[in-house]
Parts: C-alpha cells; sequence; structure tokens
C-alpha cells in the first residue's frame, strides 16, 4: 500500500523496497535462464506469465512492507495509547477499582497486538533477504525482451481487431438481409394460405357471372346485330325456316330455355344477312381461286318444273413453300339456264367468275392484301374441266381450249410487244 497521504517513505522503508525489487527480479531472470528454448509465441507466452508473476511478487512485496509500515505505526500508536492508558489506569486505579477489569483486558489485547507485530517483523526480515538475492541487469533485458515481443503481439491484435470489425459489419448487413427475406417470406406464406381463399372467392364470382350471361342472350350490340346472330339466322333459313319467323323461332327457343333475348330479328334483317353471307361467300371463292395454281372446273345441268338449272364447281390447287400440294372443290352455285346450248354454259360461267372477281377485287380483303383477280388470270390457270359424255359438254369444252390459246396468244403477244424496241414496232406497224 502507499503511504499515508501527507506521509513520505523513510529511508529503511525505501531500502527495503529496493531489495525487494532486486530479490523479485533476480527470480524472474533464474526463471528466464531455466526455461528451454521454445518458439516465438510460446517464449511470448512464458515470458509474459513469469513476468507477471514477478510483478505479482513485487507488488505482494511492496503491499507487506506497507502492511508492515502501517503496523509498526498502528504498534506505536498503540504503545503510545496503551501507555496513556495505563498512566489513566493507574491513576483511574487510585481513584475507584471498578475500571481494574477493563485495563486487564486492554492490557491482554495490548499484548496480543505486540506479539503479532513482533511475528510481522519476522515475516518481513525473511522477504527482504529474499529481495536481496535478486540480479538486477539479467532481469532488466529479459524484461525488455518480453516487452517487445509484447508490443509486437499488440500489433497483431489490433490487426485481428480490424478483421473482426469488417466481419462484424458484412455480419451486419447479412442480418438486415436475412430479417428482410424473413418478412417476404412470412408475405409469401401469407398469400399461400390466403390464396385458396382467394381463389374460390374468384372462381365464384366468375361462375356467378357466366350464369349471369348465360340468362340473357345478346343478339344486338352497340346497335348492330352480332356475327352469330346473322350465321343463327342463316341456319334457320337453310334449315327450312322462313325468315319471316326466324325471330319469332329464336325467341321463342330461348324463352324454353330460359335465356332472355334483347331483341326480335326482323325478316329484312334476315334478308340482309343472307345477302351478306353469299357476298361472303364470293370473296371467300375469289381468295381461293387468286391463291389457287391451278384450277379445273365442272358443271352439271337439268330439269326442274320445265326450267332448265345448273350446278357449277371448281376445284383450286395450290402449292405451299413447302411443296406440299393441296386442293379443294367448291362450289359456285346453281343457276337458272336459257338453255343447254355451249355457247349459253360459256356465257353463264364467264358472267359467274366474272360477278366473283368484281366482288373479291371490291373486297377490303383483297386491298389490304394487294390481291387482284381477273378473267383472264383464272383461264390461264384453267388445266381441266369435269361433265358427262353428252356432246354440248364436248363442244363447252373446245370452246374453253379456244378461249384459252386465244387468251394465251394474246398474253404472249402483249408481253413480247412490251419488250419491243420503238424502231421494231414502227416496223411492225
Amino acid at each position: 500500500m502507499p503511504p499515508a497521504p501527507g506521509k513520505k517513505r523513510s529511508a529503511a522503508q525505501k531500502l527495503a523496497l529496493a531489495k525487494g525489487r532486486i530479490i523479485a527480479r533476480a527470480k524472474f531472470d533464474r526463471s528466464l535462464s531455466e526455461t528451454p528454448s521454445l518458439g516465438s509465441e510460446q517464449t511470448l507466452s512464458v515470458f509474459t506469465e513469469k513476468l507477471s508473476a514477478t510483478e505479482e511478487q513485487l507488488q505482494t512485496t511492496q503491499s507487506t512492507l506497507q502492511v508492515a509500515e502501517v503496523e509498526k505505526q498502528m504498534q506505536q500508536l498503540t504503545l503510545e495509547s496503551t501507555e496513556r492508558e495505563l498512566e489513566a489506569a493507574t491513576k483511574a486505579a487510585e481513584t475507584t477499582s471498578s475500571k481494574n477489569a477493563s485495563l486487564y483486558k486492554a492490557l491482554c489485547t495490548t499484548r496480543q497486538t505486540l506479539q503479532r507485530a513482533v511475528a510481522s517483523k519476522a515475516t518481513l526480515k525473511d522477504k527482504i533477504n529474499l529481495l536481496e538475492t535478486v540480479e538486477v541487469p539479467a532481469a532488466k533485458q529479459n524484461a525488455s525482451n518480453a516487452l517487445h515481443l509484447l508490443d509486437a503481439s499488440t500489433q497483431a491484435e489490433e490487426n485481428l481487431s480490424d478483421v473482426i470489425d469488417k466481419l462484424m459489419e458484412k455480419l451486419q448487413v447479412m442480418d438486415v438481409n436475412l430479417k428482410d427475406s424473413k418478412k417476404h417470406v412470412h408475405a409469401l406464406e401469407m398469400r399461400c394460405t390466403q390464396a385458396p381463399e382467394i381463389m374460390a372467392k374468384k372462381i365464384a364470382q366468375a361462375e356467378e357471372k357466366v350464369q349471369q350471361q348465360k340468362k340473357e342472350l345478346h343478339l344486338v350490340q352497340k346497335g348492330v346485330y352480332t356475327p352469330e346472330a346473322r350465321t343463327l339466322a342463316r341456319m334457320l333459313t337453310h334449315a327450312g325456316c322462313t325468315k319471316h319467323y326466324v325471330g319469332a323461332v329464336i325467341k321463342a327457343v330461348c324463352d324454353l330455355a330460359g335465356v332472355s333475348v334483347d331483341a326480335e330479328m326482323s325478316s329484312q334483317t334476315v334478308g340482309q344477312a343472307i345477302i351478306e353471307g353469299g357476298v361472303a361467300a364470293e370473296m371467300q371463292l375469289g381468295y381461293e381461286i387468286a391463291m389457287a395454281t391451278d384450277i379445273g372446273i365442272g358443271m352439271d345441268g337439268t330439269t326442274e318444273r320445265h326450267i332448265n338449272v345448273e350446278a357449277k364447281y371448281i376445284h383450286v390447287g395450290r402449292t405451299d413453300e413447302h411443296g406440299k400440294h393441296q386442293h379443294k372443290t367448291l362450289l359456285l352455285g346453281v343457276d337458272p339456264a336459257v338453255d343447254h346450248k355451249s355457247e349459253t354454259q360459256i356465257a353463264g360461267w364467264l358472267s359467274k367468275l366474272k360477278d366473283i372477281a368484281d366482288v373479291f377485287g371490291s373486297s377490303p380483303l383483297a386491298q389490304r392484301q394487294g390481291l387482284k383477280l381477273l378473267i383472264d388470270t383464272l383461264i390461264a390457270k384453267l388445266r381441266a374441266m369435269h361433265s358427262d359424255h353428252a356432246k354440248d359438254q364436248k363442244k363447252t369444252y373446245r370452246l374453253f381450249r379456244e378461249l384459252k390459246a386465244k387468251l394465251c396468244y394474246e398474253t404472249l403477244g402483249a408481253e413480247k410487244l412490251v419488250e419491243m424496241t420503238e424502231d421494231q414496232l414502227t416496223k411492225l406497224m
């Protein structure tokens, strides 16, 4: 312990403290010399442990000296107080005998204190003798080596501390990301948990909407009959229902099925739907003929109630970009005719094909795709004709062949004229 405030160590105390330090350093030096050679890290640890042990011994010795000094002071104080008490007791013994017991106890206590002080002095002398045996120079050298190794270890600990700080920062970032991921996973789990219920509600709403839509048949949208309604009208008329009863039939069937109809189709609308269907059919025929590479025609006729009726059909063939050939058979129509003459049949064919070409050429489909259909082009694609063994059919075939030859000659001549120069055209004229 350090000296009491306001007091300094005596010369004897300073000498005893120095001897204790010398003895402790000598022991530390001997322990270092007795330590076998180890690695740098092991040596540092050994030096550190021995240095700590030596410092602890020095502190213990210093503390012991201080305790002895304090005890000595206490003993002196005790002796002085005892003397004063003895004097007071002597004086008090003369006046009263009641204090003899207390004085005897104080005397016993004083004797015990003196005995302890004597024992402490003997122990202190032994420790001082131990400190006097320490060699100072070797202890200093070993202490400096230990301090150097301690500094190196401190630097390594600082570097390791920097690495640990960086790792802790990364760990904090990862911890934040982990928390965010957990929140996202929790949200997804909640969605998955609620998904069946939400899906069931959506399905129920969709079913209810479909049921409501099924209970209503909308023939008109934005003031115009839908294509489905017009197709239904054509189907009913094709099945034999007169156009005056098409609207009533549709309404009756829907009422029987429990479906309401927003409008009743009139006979004029049914007739217009039939005309539109015919125009659409002619557009389809024109498109198929325009896209075809080969054409074959056929016809047959009969008499119905003294009226000549002719059914015309056409075969269209097409070869795609992969070399695959496809063909279709299309009905051009069943039309009345004046007679069965070959000239009349040729005129009917050309009139029918011209109507188809005009309708298709005026359609938005042909204009949008840049397609044209001409009679000359159609005759040039003609490859075959189907007929029976009648003479009029054979003549019709010859007339078609002559017409095709004429068109071919005219086409070849026109191409040749286009290729000729002005001088050649002048000589030709």
